[in-house]
């Protein structure tokens, strides 16, 4: 997602850029059906990927 999107992953890295980090997972988990009870849990595990 973040390839087609030409975002540059490295520009995401580090505390500073959470905010930017947490805008680009919500984008892509706005496509996804998952069960509200996890979301939370997926949208954080992503954001700690991308760090």
């Amino acid at each position: 997602m973040a390839t087609a999107s030409s975002t540059d992953l490295d520009a995401l890295k580090g505390y500073d850029n959470r905010a930017k980090r947490d805008e680009l997972v919500a984008v892509i988990m706005a496509d996804f059906q998952v069960p509200e009870d996890i979301l939370d849990k997926i949208s954080t595990n992503c954001s700690r990927s991308l760090s």
